[in-house]
């Protein structure tokens, strides 16, 4: 399952958002650039001078390549970095379904989104965190359980999970 963390504030409109990586992202927007850390807890500092962010590159911030989606980019990670998760983004209906790899629905979260421009879902490049981001708001999920278990993948240690009347007795 996925569990919303404490969402920054956001007071201007948000243009880009990167993929998470290493415990971070960026938030570009109308007034700059925004260094977001996630853990322990969320906290945002405005990126100094020293990155210059025009909305056409991947800033590199603490040599670290942050890969931008939103209205210029989108290249999200839509399956999960272990393979069993995807994301199903419906920006109609204000929804992200988290589906299994055979299209069970593991989670559906909602958001609001107040433009309808434009709005991206992505993993982080871990896994640990899912992001959904719209111009107004970005929500900020993390595990707060293992992996969930996959009907077609065998069990650490054991057999695949299939109905009953499948396993030989």
């Amino acid at each position: 399952m996925w569990e919303e963390m404490d969402r920054p504030y956001l007071f201007e409109r948000m243009t880009e958002f990167s993929i998470p990586r290493d415990d971070r992202l960026l938030i570009a927007s109308t007034e700059g650039l925004q260094y977001v850390r996630l853990s322990p807890e969320i906290a945002i500092d405005r990126v100094d001078a020293s990155v210059e962010y025009l909305g056409d590159y991947d800033p590199v911030w603490d040599g670290v390549r942050f890969e931008m989606l939103g209205n210029w980019h989108c290249d999200p990670i839509i399956v999960h970095p272990d393979g069993g998760e995807v994301l199903d983004l419906d920006l109609e209906a204000q929804t992200l379904l988290v589906l299994g790899t055979g299209g069970d629905v593991r989670q559906e979260i909602r958001f609001d989104d107040m433009s309808g421009d434009w709005g991206v879902a992505t993993f982080s490049a871990d896994g640990k965190y899912l992001v959904i981001g719209v111009p107004y708001d970005i929500y900020i999920y993390r595990r707060t359980t293992g992996p969930p278990e996959d009907p077609g993948r065998a069990a650490p240690g054991g057999e695949g999970l299939s109905p009953p009347e499948d396993r030989e007795a």
